[in-house]
Parts: structure tokens; sequence; C-alpha cells
């Protein structure tokens, strides 16, 4: 994984984190970076994330990014939970709203912009669910530019 690759996930996973925290729920990534056991077995609300793609479109530094952030929920027969989670993902990555790729990966506090992340899509999808949970998740995709450095 480049160092523009890594930066841009660790800014996500720094993103989904402090709205995780800023809104009393659990975080974990898919990907495995805060799986936690407790966290991913846990019946306390949570936002769960994975990276499903990152490609040059057409070449770098223009890229396309797709992810989707997850909004796990247990005992919401409703599903009113998921929904106000995934409304609140939503409110973190509106559509036309950008952000900057700084390098989280470390334990130094980035002071360098790597690129740019404008979202381009947002949609709410159908919930999927085990015995217990359920996880709502957020499709977003985005335009990214990587800037020289």
């Amino acid at each position: 994984m480049s160092s523009f690759h890594l930066a841009l996930k660790s800014t996500i996973d720094k993103l989904l984190l402090d709205a995780a925290k800023s809104n009393g729920y659990e975080f974990f990534d898919l990907d495995g970076v805060y799986m936690d056991a407790d966290i991913a077995e846990s019946s306390k609300p949570a936002i769960a994330w994975s990276l499903l793609g990152f490609t040059e479109a057409p070449r770098d530094p223009f890229w396309h990014l797709q992810f989707e952030v997850g909004a796990r929920t247990a005992y919401d027969e409703s599903q009113y939970s998921s929904m106000t989670i995934a409304a609140k993902i939503q409110e973190t990555f509106p559509v036309a709203s950008s952000f900057y790729i700084q390098d989280y990966s470390s334990d130094n506090q980035p002071s360098v912009n790597l690129g740019e992340v404008i979202i381009s899509t947002s949609s709410t999808t159908p919930a999927e669910f085990d015995k217990v949970s359920g996880m709502r998740p957020v499709h977003i995709t985005a335009t990214v530019q990587r800037f020289p450095q």
C-alpha cells in the first residue's frame, strides 16, 4: 500500500472515529485496523466501515473512491436506531463536501495535505441482519485528487 493509500485510509478512520466518539457510538474498521472482538460482538450501537475501492480515474493524480460505512445495531426491531446512525454518517460525508487527506497512521500529528476528497454520492442501502444485530450500510463514492509532493 503506497503512503497516499495509507494516508487516505487513516484519514477516513480518523473522521469516522471522531464521529463515533462525538455521538457516543462504538467504532470498528471491518478491514481490521480497529477490530476488537468486544466491540464487534457488543450490543452497543457502532459505526463500522470498509474500503471498497480506490482506483486511478482516469489516471493519477485523479482517483475514484468507494467505501461503505455501516450503522451496526442490536435489538433494533424498527430500525430507527440504524437510520439515526446512518443519518449521522451522511452528515459526516454530505454530497459535494470535501476534506483533505493527511497521514494519521503514526503518532505524529499530520500537517501536510496530501490530497482532497470530494463526496459524489451518499446513499443508504438496505439493512443486513444476523440473529441479533443488523448493519445498515451507507454507500459513498468520491472523486479524489492527489497533490504533488
